[in-house]
């Protein structure tokens, strides 16, 4: 196996917009995981920048920048119930970090569309018991 495919993590911050999202993608990244706010939050703009690159095949996962706890789709005006409608995939209580990992194997095993391999995952109890989303 080579090299792993680019998979980027930007952070969300309150006034942010997507042009780091934008510049991640522009600089060669696959994926990118969202480090977003709370239980998975960010703005408007990050949402229809979210949109944007998945609408152009760019798989956006969603982790929280909180130290534990999954990420839901709860709120609108660029909350998770938007990054959701724009086809961002929530990582549970995945860190950036592990998501980064898991979405770039994802990509390795299936490039043209990486989220089945990720859903898929996510959806396998966790060695504690725990659903990882």
């Amino acid at each position: 196996m080579g090299e792993l495919p680019r998979v980027d993590v930007v952070a969300a911050y309150a006034g942010c917009d997507g042009a780091l999202l934008d510049a991640a993608v522009a600089a060669g990244a696959r994926g990118v995981v969202l480090q977003a706010l709370g239980a998975g939050n960010a703005c408007a703009a990050v949402a229809r920048t979210v949109g944007r690159l998945v609408a152009r095949g760019v798989p956006v996962l969603v982790c929280s920048r909180a130290f534990s706890g999954p990420v839901t789709p709860l709120y609108t005006a660029g909350g998770g119930a938007d990054l959701g409608r724009a086809g961002a995939v929530f990582a549970g209580d995945l860190s950036p970090w592990q998501a980064r990992l898991l979405l770039s194997v994802a990509l390795t095993h299936k490039p043209e569309d990486p989220g089945p391999v990720v859903s898929q995952w996510l959806a396998q109890p966790s060695p504690d018991g725990v659903r990882a989303a």
